[in-house]
């Protein structure tokens, strides 16, 4: 949404764990979910900043 990715990841009932990687405009990103909340690192790619829940973070290496 206006050129910045937006993340909203929940933990499904039952699940204790996830995670998954993906690319976003050639930059690869690793996004965790667990009991405690969600997380993202960015693996490969310059700075970039995402929307994660509702909130600006910027990712970098």
């Amino acid at each position: 949404r206006d050129g910045k990715l937006h993340l909203k990841p929940f933990l499904p009932n039952n699940w204790t764990k996830y995670a998954f990687r993906l690319v976003f405009r050639g930059h690869v990103l690793e996004v965790s979910v667990d009991g405690q909340g969600a997380h993202v690192d960015l693996i490969s790619g310059e700075p970039l900043v995402i929307d994660l829940l509702g909130q600006d973070v910027e990712l970098t290496k």
